[in-house]
């Protein structure tokens, strides 16, 4: 991110005692000498927060941070989360190119505001459901010392001005839980440590994907095992994994698609093993979950399924696809003769003000029909693409609107012509 608004970008890293280092990028690539992030007031950011009546703030908080544009007026606020627990804001009441952080720790609410956070909290926002509002990301542990952890998305439901969250919805489970592995071995216990996620498109399909890494800390073995049961505690720790992530999907349905994540099958980096009976002895991994948009299946009902998505190629430029699954044994047509009964798939965008064309749609693989080579028919699943081009006037999130028109056919029977109106957000 561009903290000091100058174009190059900087890089801010948060301590494990609650302070934050700022690098400042350099022209032409790096980084400058790192220095203690700042309040308002020339002091050093320090994540304490007060821990209620009678007790002292905590100076081992941690401050696992993000930073967001969270008011919308142009300049860089940040967000925190805290290891026991909480997310907070600290705003920016400079300018986009002078940054000055407030010292005050305003706590981020969601849902009815009694959200319990859990512990080592990282936060993230990023705009998930894709109707150009930024919701929050946050991965973290469960309960204090375990292991369990989960990555969950708050809507923001706000209209304009701060986010209003609505209550967490778990994205995916962690399997780092505490594990109670035969006791009498001397393995008493496997800690979680440092779940941290981050959404990105990683495979450029316009979707995000989240990369999530984890590590798991073996204790120490109890003094006294004999030589047998040393042996069974190395075979254990060697054939223990360090972490496994698995996906809860959510049945909620998003902009007529339904989202779903899926893990990688390999992980992005390999497992380093520490040797049992070492109290430092940390493995970790990442886990990459693709996230693919999945179109509602077709029916005999209704033997076609659409769905229309955006993405942002930079410039101004933007690509829009449909998504096209046909049910086997049925067909659509992609070319007919002018004096043909059957009706081809036709695509027609309505671009709002400040929109252009780059080309025109892309062409799908057909075949012939066999008894009729003027005739050509769509089968299976495909996409099409189109891009638009946004100019200086375009305003920025807008839903775009493609109706598409079609006929679909099998062997016996064909449907009367249809159309569908499809929409996807073009964001900023």
């Amino acid at each position: 991110m561009d903290w000091n608004g100058d174009g190059h970008l900087d890089a801010l890293l948060g301590g494990f005692g609650g302070d934050v280092m700022l690098f400042l990028g350099k022209v032409g690539g790096g980084f400058k000498a790192g220095s203690h992030l700042l309040f308002e007031d020339g002091k050093p950011f320090v994540h304490l927060i007060e821990q209620g009546k009678g007790k002292e703030p905590k100076e081992d908080a941690g401050a696992m941070i993000w930073c967001a544009d969270w008011d919308q007026d142009g300049d860089l606020d940040l967000l925190s989360g805290w290891f026991y627990g909480g997310i907070f804001l600290n705003r920016n009441v400079g300018s986009k190119t002078e940054p000055k952080l407030s010292s005050k720790f305003e706590a981020v609410k969601a849902g009815d505001g009694h959200t319990t956070w859990g512990y080592q909290v990282q936060p993230c926002m990023v705009d998930w459901d894709g109707d150009g509002r930024e919701d929050l990301i946050y991965s973290s542990q469960a309960m204090a010392k375990s292991g369990q952890g989960s990555v969950s998305w708050c809507q923001n439901v706000s209209a304009s001005g701060d986010p209003k969250f609505a209550k967490p919805e778990v994205l995916v489970w962690s399997g780092l839980s505490t594990q109670v592995i035969a006791p009498e071995l001397g393995l008493e216990r496997v800690l979680g440590g440092c779940l941290a996620a981050v959404p990105t498109d990683w495979d450029g399909d316009g979707d995000l994907d989240l990369i999530i890494s984890d590590t798991v800390r073996l204790l120490q073995p109890r003094a006294g095992l004999n030589p047998e049961e040393l042996k069974r505690l190395k075979e254990i720790s060697a054939e223990m994994k360090c972490g496994q992530a698995y996906v809860s999907v959510s049945d909620r349905e998003r902009r007529e698609l339904n989202r779903e994540l899926r893990m990688e099958q390999k992980e992005l980096t390999e497992a380093k093993l520490g040797e049992a009976g070492s109290t430092n002895a940390t493995r970790g991994r990442l886990w990459l979950l693709r996230r693919q948009a999945k179109l509602q299946m077709p029916t005999e009902q209704d033997p076609i399924s659409l769905g229309l998505r955006s993405k942002d190629l930079g410039g101004g430029r933007h690509a829009l696809t449909v998504q096209v699954q046909i049910l086997d044994g049925w067909h659509a047509y992609r070319d007919v003769p002018k004096d043909s009964s059957y009706a081809p798939l036709k695509l027609q965008l309505q671009l709002p003000a400040g929109f252009t064309f780059a080309g025109d749609w892309t062409r799908p693989s057909a075949r012939p029909d066999p008894n009729d080579s003027d005739i050509t028919l769509l089968e299976g699943g495909f996409t099409l693409e189109r891009i638009v081009v946004a100019d200086a006037t375009a305003k920025l999130p807008v839903t775009i609107a493609c109706e598409a028109s079609y006929q679909v056919c099998d062997e016996l029977i064909c449907k009367q012509p249809t159309k569908k109106r499809l929409e996807a957000t073009v964001g900023r």
